[in-house]
Parts: C-alpha cells; sequence; structure tokens
C-alpha cells in the first residue's frame, strides 16, 4: 500500500510552486533558511517552465544534489522539490519560505498548500488508494486512486477546487505512474492517504 501526504514528503513525492510575484525567496528544509530563488520579469513572449530541485539526504542532513543554494527562475515558472534519495530510513521532507514582502506574500510550504501549490506521488503498489484532502485542518473531500497493472502512462492531474463538492474525480494510473494534485482554490489545503 502506498502511503503518502503532502505535509511530510518522502521518495515517490513532489512538492510544486508558481512563481508569480517577481522578488527574492528565501527558503530552506523544516524553516526558512539560506537558500534562495531569485524571480524576475519574464521577457515578451516567454512561456513558463518547470526547475527541478533534486534533494538528497546524506549524513544526516538534506543536500542539493548539485549544490547550488541560489536558483534564478521567471516571472510564472514553476519550481517541483524531489527528495531523491530513495531509502526507507530517510526522514520526510517539509520546504518552507517565503519572499519577506507582505504586501505581495508568495509562501513557500508544503504542509499548507494553496493555490500556487501542488503535490505529486508516483504509484508504486496495485491496489486501490483512498485518500483526504482537507483544508484549514477540516476534511472536506475524499477521492480516490485506483493503480493496475500495465504500461507506465503520463501523469495524471486531479484538481482540488476546495470547499466545492463534488469531490475529486476518480483517478485511474498503471503502476509506476504519477498523480498531481493540483490546488486550484483554497488555503491551508493538505492530500493525505488514509
Amino acid at each position: 500500500m502506498d502511503v503518502f501526504d503532502s505535509r511530510a514528503l518522502t521518495h515517490p513525492d513532489g512538492y510544486y510552486h508558481h512563481f508569480t510575484a517577481v522578488g527574492m525567496y528565501k527558503w530552506g528544509f523544516y524553516q526558512k533558511g539560506d537558500f534562495q530563488i531569485q524571480v524576475t520579469a519574464p521577457p515578451s513572449g516567454y512561456t513558463a517552465v518547470q526547475h527541478d530541485i533534486e534533494v538528497a539526504f546524506a549524513g544526516g542532513e538534506f543536500l542539493i544534489h548539485d549544490g547550488n543554494k541560489s536558483l534564478t527562475v521567471i516571472e510564472g515558472d514553476h519550481v517541483l522539490w524531489r527528495l531523491a534519495t530513495n531509502d526507507p530510513g530517510a526522514p520526510s521532507m517539509v520546504i518552507a519560505g517565503d519572499n519577506d514582502d507582505t504586501k505581495n506574500w508568495d509562501t513557500l510550504y508544503n504542509q499548507r498548500m494553496d493555490a500556487e501549490d501542488a503535490f505529486s506521488h508516483l504509484f508504486q503498489s496495485i491496489g486501490t488508494h483512498n485518500y483526504v484532502v482537507s483544508e484549514n485542518g477540516a476534511v472536506t473531500q475524499v477521492g480516490e486512486v485506483q493503480v493496475t497493472a500495465g504500461a507506465v502512462g503520463k501523469p495524471e492531474v486531479v484538481t482540488l477546487t476546495t470547499g466545492s463538492p463534488p469531490n475529486p474525480a476518480k483517478a485511474v494510473v498503471t503502476l509506476q505512474t504519477t498523480v498531481i494534485w493540483d490546488v486550484d482554490s483554497g488555503k491551508d489545503v493538505a492530500v493525505y492517504s488514509l
């Protein structure tokens, strides 16, 4: 049985953030730290891209694979944080940070996602996986992912419009396929298996 929780990222999970404001963002593991993401204004005709931050757990700490503590992206880009260490003994990670601008606050925090965030999980076991969606700490929706045998497929996106029934659509994927929960609206959202 796959266990997943957007509040505690493990090897098969990912946390995505869509940067919608120009500025300097500081982030870290569990609390804001000294890693930086500089967001610059887009040039005319720019098409947004995704930047991946691969994280390793070694020697009792989380490390960035390429060792670079600074990343520059363009407004509108997405950043994906992923724990690349496939070790059951590695602890779960939390990404936390912000841009220190209370007028245009764009928070990085996988434990309380909002409309700029998404969570993904790579399913590694066949079966029915039930989960809940919570908003502001209260369970608001339930969902199901059915994982079957077959060739690896394209990622399946489940859009979460919190506070708006009906429940999320059932996702049907093949083994080793990723499901992405995209928060379309809401604040303080979490997705986790039952």
